[in-house]
């Protein structure tokens, strides 16, 4: 299927454009990716074969010094969780990269303002 039209809102003054990505992509011979300051995904893994294709199209289009947030269910009986950890390894593997990880509620993180911001 194609990746549905980009969608524009404003918000904090500026605006932000939703795009549908194929993480594959980054992975083709002569690839000219676009960079961003912010990523944000949620439930993207499902699978171990999808960390390597997920960590290069995370790095590849995340710009130095940007945000990535990526939201998944933090239940440890799930498998996704497992996944999710390969990731957040192979992240802090990236020199210079920080990352930190916290478990939040969208609810309480709405309520702080902080989507604004963005």
């Amino acid at each position: 299927l194609p990746p549905p039209p980009t969608k524009k809102k404003g918000g904090g003054g500026g605006s932000s454009e939703v795009e549908r990505r194929d993480w594959y992509d980054c992975l083709k011979e002569g690839y000219e990716p676009e960079r961003f300051d912010r990523i944000i995904g949620s439930d993207l893994l499902y699978e171990d074969a999808a960390i390597a294709p997920l960590f290069a199209a995370i790095t590849t289009h995340l710009n130095p010094g940007g945000t990535l947030v990526l939201m998944s269910p933090s239940d440890p009986a799930l498998s996704r969780c497992i996944l999710n950890q390969k990731l957040i390894e192979l992240l802090r593997s990236v020199e210079g990269g920080h990352v930190t990880t916290e478990p939040l509620r969208l609810e309480y993180f709405e309520s702080l303002g902080a989507l604004k911001e963005w």
